[in-house]
């Protein structure tokens, strides 16, 4: 009877120890899976702090672009005001520099004969010139004639705005 009790207690013993290994290798199947979550827990907290340092960059990068468009919209204002400062200081000396730009010694030639001719154009000239009035110059050579149904006159060269001033810029070197 010994025998039969120490079988059953020695089987009570096995399953006891069975029972504790497989509790034992739950136990450590739970354990690994709380450490795996532990580890995918602290890698996605390390990509979001990645993200979050990228987003704080992204917002810093956007932030200076912004800095840099506002002074730029700041100095072209400046630069527009500045412009229309000097268009409207210019407008308003216009007449006066083409009058001074137009007067001056001029030499040209003889539309119909050829002949050099050598004109001071005067202040009242370049008033005439500006308001699309012609200037009329006289040939120097005494020849050079023009007919008309009433006589002949000695020829008379038109001078106009336009010419006069390609003329003077291209001996102010500008054309």
């Amino acid at each position: 009877m010994g025998g039969a009790g120490t079988g059953e207690s020695g089987n009570g013993s096995k399953v006891e120890r069975s029972r504790s290994k497989e509790t034992d290798s739950v136990l450590a199947i739970v354990e690994e899976m709380r450490r795996l979550y532990r580890e995918r827990v602290k890698m996605r907290e390390e990509e979001i702090s990645q993200l979050k340092a990228i987003l704080d960059l992204r917002d810093a990068a956007i932030r200076q672009r912004e800095d840099e468009v506002a002074g730029l919209r700041a100095q072209l204002t400046k630069t527009e005001e500045k412009a229309r400062r000097t268009a409207d200081e210019l407008t308003a000396q216009f007449p006066l520099r083409v009058l001074e730009l137009l007067q001056g010694a001029y030499t040209l030639k003889c539309t119909k004969c050829g002949a050099e001719v050598k004109t001071n154009v005067t202040e009242e000239q370049a008033r005439q010139l500006l308001i699309g009035q012609p200037v009329q110059l006289l040939c120097p050579n005494p020849e050079c004639m023009d007919e008309f149904p009433w006589g002949r006159e000695r020829h008379s060269i038109p001078l106009t705005f336009g010419p006069m001033l390609k003329l003077k810029l291209a001996l102010l070197g500008l054309l």
